[in-house]
């Protein structure tokens, strides 16, 4: 099977017309019994030469893109192999030469390969619609609420409202409930599988952070499938996870060993590692926002949805907000700061800033010092400390400067290596030894009365 780098790959050399859609299917045949670089096939079959392969591949990673193409998603979901929607892009391009346009999607429809509730299904996802011209009749895909331009006749089209579709859903039953909202785990007619139906109170309504989640396909993140409505209420369709929430993992057994926690933290990380680089913070993490999986898989759940007001936050939330969320928007550096309370949580059954109301707790956090963790638990390396220490820094400049920066310390510390926040804080604590004391000012003698 082609890797995503490769399908991205044979997009490009098909919309750049460096191959045609006959020489890149050739091309995918040779590639699947090899283990053959598919821009070096490219080469070895005389279709490129080295330096159109080099820019070619300079050209994919140059490009970019804010939401999963539709044929990514078609591939991700199995609801159609590489060669079928590489062959159904190549007929589209072929008929783009002919000024015949045609969409992915109506290709693997006429095709039956899909069913046209499923397109209507992905590009919700995408967060697009398909568009009439008023003036040619040219139909075409187009962001939601933005204003669009006709690509056949160029008239400016002002955006409507799209109706609301019937969700696919069959609600299968209650899982849960909170200030926020109901959860239901429900079956997706369209997808064929099970999902899990938040339906939320119109006063929190999700925003465009939930929006943006659905375009960060990450294995430790349940994926975000639709912001809907259901009988009137805002409602988020994701992925369904059959999991235990972290918190009632760790109370069940008082506290984790080293070794089971490191594996969780690294998973979380790196989650948050592809939600960052897609520039969406979370917010909202904490032990009951994140499920354990009977194989030991973790998934983050609930990503975009930080409350906007402090009045709407859960009691449980406190607990992990960085001293700066109280005055501003969610950032990566406040998720790695909880990261740290996780850690503390994960590994001591306790909390490193817990406190009566939710004002001493915030206090706590701006002010107070928790317990190290090597003095709560004895036997525990100074480097767990070290982790905590980096991840928890009141002033979110001294953190780790990214999940991935928490990620590289974490393999460290399971290899058994000191960590660099470890060495880091020892040199500060060398420094602060070493420093001279200030001399005594100079007391002058008493002057003499004569």
């Amino acid at each position: 099977m082609l890797s995503e780098s490769e399908r991205r790959l044979a997009r490009i050399a098909v919309q750049r017309k460096y191959l045609t859609g006959t020489q890149l299917c050739v091309c995918i045949e040779s590639r699947r019994g090899s283990s053959i670089p598919l821009e070096r096939i490219f080469v070895e079959r005389g279709f490129l030469t080295p330096q159109e392969a080099e820019e070619l591949i300079r050209l994919t990673n140059e490009a970019t893109t804010t939401a999963p193409p539709f044929g990514e998603l078609l591939i991700q979901r199995g609801l159609a192999s590489d060669t079928q929607v590489l062959d159904a892009y190549a007929v589209k391009t072929q008929l783009a030469t002919q000024n015949i346009h045609r969409y992915l999607g109506e290709i693997l429809v006429e095709r039956h390969v899909i069913s046209p509730a499923q397109v209507s299904e992905l590009l919700a996802q995408q967060g697009k619609r398909v568009v009439d011209c008023t003036g040619c009749g040219y139909r075409f895909n187009a962001i939601h609420d933005e204003g669009y331009e006709c690509p056949e006749c160029g008239l400016r089209l002002e955006p409507k409202p799209a109706p609301a579709p019937a969700l696919p859903l069959t609600i299968r039953e209650e899982i849960g409930s909170g200030p926020n909202g109901t959860v239901h785990r429900a079956f997706h007619e369209t997808l064929h599988q099970e999902v899990a139906l938040k339906v939320i109170r119109p006063d929190r309504a999700p925003g465009d952070l939930v929006r943006k989640s659905m375009t960060v396909l990450h294995p430790n993140l349940a994926r975000t499938l639709r912001v809907a409505t259901w009988n009137g209420a805002p409602c988020i369709v994701s992925e369904f996870v059959e999991g235990i929430p972290l918190y009632d993992h760790v109370v069940g057994n008082v506290r984790l060993a080293l070794e089971d926690a490191i594996p969780i933290l690294k998973q979380i990380a790196a989650a948050l590692a592809a939600a960052h680089a897609r520039g969406l913070s979370h917010g909202n993490l904490k032990a009951r926002n994140i499920l354990v999986l009977e194989s030991r898989e973790v998934k983050i759940t609930d990503a975009g949805l930080a409350p906007a007001r402090p009045e709407h936050y859960s009691a449980d939330l406190h607990l992990y907000l960085a001293p700066e969320r109280h005055r501003s928007a969610p950032s990566p550096s406040s998720d790695l700061y909880a990261c740290g309370v996780l850690w503390y949580f994960m590994l001591s059954g306790g909390q490193p800033f817990a406190a009566p109301t939710a004002p001493d707790i915030r206090r706590r956090h701006e002010e107070g010092r928790a317990v190290p963790l090597s003095t709560r638990v004895p036997g525990l390396p100074k480097g767990v400390d070290a982790v905590f220490t980096k991840l928890t820094f009141r002033d979110p400049l001294l953190r780790y400067k990214n999940a991935g920066a928490l990620l590289a310390d974490l393999d460290r510390l399971d290899n058994g290596d000191a960590p660099v926040a470890e060495r880091e804080l020892k040199k500060a604590t060398r420094r602060v030894a070493v420093r001279p004391a200030a001399p005594e000012p100079r007391r002058r003698p008493p002057r003499r009365r004569s």
